[in-house]
This record gives C-alpha cells, sequence and structure tokens, in this order.
C-alpha cells in the first residue's frame, strides 16, 4: 500500500469526521437603507463592509446586528447575530443576542429556546434569567417565571431587579401579601424608586 494512498484514506476519515461540521454561513446581511438619515446610513454601510471583508468574523457579525438593532432593523439584527453564533457556537454573548432580538420580534417561544442553549454554555449571566423570567411571565408560565428569578436572585442577591421579578411572580400568583413583604424590604433599599413604589401600590390594593 503506497504513502499517497494511505494519506489520502486519512485525509477522507479527517473530513467524515470535522469537515461536516463547518458552518455554512450566508454573507453579512445588507439590509435596505432606504429613507434612512444619510450619517446612519454610511455609519451601516462601513459597518457592513468590515463584515464583508472579514467574513469568518462572529465579531464582525455581531458588530453588525449591534448596528442594526440601534437603527431599529430588528429582523436584520437578528438574522446577523444569529450569523454571529453559527461562526462562533461557543460564544454564549452571540446566542443571548440572538435571544434578545428573537423576543423584540415577537417570538417569546423561540426566544426561550435560544435562550435555553445560551444558559448550557453559560449558566452564571444574570440578565439571561431576568429575560426568561419575564418572557415566561408574558408567556402565562407563572411558576417557571419565579425558578427564573430565584436563580437571577441566587447570582446577583444585591440587585433590585430579580427581586422586583420575584414581586411580580407573587402578584400573579395571587399572593399579595408576599409581595407586599418582597417591595417593603426593597424600599427600605431605594424608597423612591418610581416602579417599586407602583408595583406596592398594586400589591396593597390587592
Amino acid at each position: 500500500m503506497s504513502a499517497r494512498f494511505v494519506s489520502l484514506v486519512a485525509l477522507v476519515a479527517l473530513c467524515a469526521f470535522g469537515c461536516e461540521s463547518a458552518p455554512t454561513v450566508p454573507p453579512p446581511v445588507a439590509a435596505g437603507l432606504e429613507g434612512t438619515d444619510p450619517n446612519v446610513a454610511t455609519y451601516l454601510t462601513g459597518i457592513l463592509e468590515q463584515a464583508r471583508q472579514d467574513p469568518n468574523s462572529a465579531r464582525a457579525r455581531a458588530n453588525l446586528g449591534m448596528a442594526y438593532e440601534m437603527s431599529g432593523r430588528i429582523q436584520a439584527a437578528y438574522d446577523s447575530y444569529h450569523q454571529a453564533a453559527l461562526l462562533e457556537p461557543s460564544n454564549p454573548k452571540w446566542i443571548y443576542l440572538e435571544a434578545v432580538t428573537k423576543a423584540e420580534l415577537g417570538d417569546l417561544e423561540g426566544a426561550l429556546a435560544i435562550l435555553d442553549g445560551m444558559l448550557a454554555l453559560d449558566d452564571t449571566y444574570t440578565p439571561a434569567y431576568l429575560f426568561r423570567g419575564q418572557w415566561l411571565l408574558d408567556l402565562g408560565r407563572v411558576e417557571e417565571a419565579g425558578q427564573a428569578y430565584t436563580q437571577a436572585t441566587r447570582l446577583s442577591r444585591n440587585q433590585l431587579a430579580p427581586w422586583i421579578g420575584i414581586a411580580k411572580v407573587h402578584l400573579r400568583s395571587g399572593r399579595p401579601e408576599d409581595a407586599v413583604q418582597v417591595l417593603q424590604n426593597l424600599l427600605q433599599r431605594s424608597p423612591s424608586h418610581p416602579f417599586l413604589n407602583q408595583l406596592a401600590g398594586q400589591a396593597f390594593r390587592e
């Protein structure tokens, strides 16, 4: 058996295990710019060109997604974050941004599925649990929302947002007394917080 034949066999074997894993990612998303402010259009065109010049860069796709998101082009932003996640599937940041824009497009179930993938890579990011809790509340899945907010309190015990989520879960579950107790503790820390006062008023009324 010749050395050349052995090398070819080895190459075929490597491709069988590795070549299929290389992602096939479309070109960077080019969103329509009709009616866009000239300065914004110039900026977006420049970011798009950077992504085109470095087609294998997940960060370049994510930067394009951020530019589209800031300019209100949410579908283009989502598509760009999705491409970034395909190029660098081990980076939870791109998956997180993909999930958030999926929710902005109105697909909360889809956003939750994407966020689950992100949390499988990094389960220590508090904002992911805050979004998860809110989306579950919006879907009426109150018990699961409570679990998400509880995990957020474990990760960031001194932040207000996870505890506000817990109070909202209590209210949605018909436990206004529990909500009042949580909110009174929060108001001791931040007595002038407008949303806390609004939520506390709702809890007292109920």
